[in-house]
């Protein structure tokens, strides 16, 4: 199964966290992507904190890269200066624990992840 092009549609209130690996420059990312959320508070007439908002974002991708998701985002919303939602997507794939991660059509779902 491919689940290399998985996605998220979002607005832009919601920030796409990159995977921040050993050779990943996670302090120009920062900077740049904190430039944008600050731009997008300006015109929706709100300051940013950009030393606060700058110092979250780079901690929760950090974090959010240490479980290897498919794909993280962070929800920024003009008046606040910090993340107020975190999403990742993972794959749940069948093992020998559950064989089957989808529930039967019609019942109740009996130990399924």
């Amino acid at each position: 199964m491919d689940l290399s092009n998985l996605g998220m549609e979002h607005t832009n209130a919601w920030v796409d966290l990159p995977y921040a690996g050993p050779d990943f420059d996670l302090d120009s990312w920062t900077t740049e992507e904190t430039a944008r959320i600050a731009e997008r508070y300006a015109a929706e007439g709100q300051r940013a904190d950009t030393r606060r908002i700058a110092r979250t974002l780079r901690a929760i991708t950090k974090d959010s890269a240490t479980r290897g998701t498919l794909g993280a985002f962070a929800l920024y919303l003009s008046g606040f200066d910090t993340t107020l939602a975190l999403v990742e997507l993972d794959a749940i794939l069948p093992d020998e624990t559950a064989p089957e991660v989808t529930p039967p059509m019609g019942g109740r779902s009996h130990g399924h992840r």
